[in-house]
């Protein structure tokens, strides 16, 4: 219980940070995505769903939160993937319950934030819990 709990907050120190937009569409599009990271519409289809325009929608979040909405959705689905790997789900069922459109994306776009593959971090954990 203690080895899951430190991963547990090991992995919550590592979380990438997420600033939360203020205007109205966008904070719908992000309180959404923060309780289900794998809702899979596009910002055509949240802006088309919020009677305002895309281009509107994914300045809001540039503008509010200092990157663009596609990032900020792949940290939202990244972080979400660290509590996944941390109650010792598989790579690829993480990948899917985060809302990543593949395990390969998944791979390829974790080490870009984390330096290393989620295989890799879960081990490290492992051991880390171990020892």
């Amino acid at each position: 219980m203690f080895a899951a709990l430190t991963c547990t907050r090991t992995r919550r120190d590592a979380r990438l940070p997420l600033p939360r937009p203020t205007s109205d569409a966008a904070r719908a599009v992000a309180g959404t995505l923060l309780r289900r990271s794998d809702d899979q519409r596009t910002a055509t289809e949240w802006a088309d769903g919020l009677y305002v325009s895309s281009t509107s929608l994914r300045r809001a979040f540039r503008t509010e939160t200092g990157i663009a909405f596609s990032e900020w959705r792949t940290r939202v689905r990244l972080n979400h993937s660290l509590e996944l790997l941390g109650q010792g789900h598989q790579v690829g069922a993480v990948a899917a319950k985060a809302g990543f459109t593949s395990t390969n994306s998944y791979i390829l776009a974790f080490p870009r934030h984390f330096g290393r593959t989620p295989g890799a971090w879960s081990k490290e954990c492992a051991e880390r819990s171990m020892g």
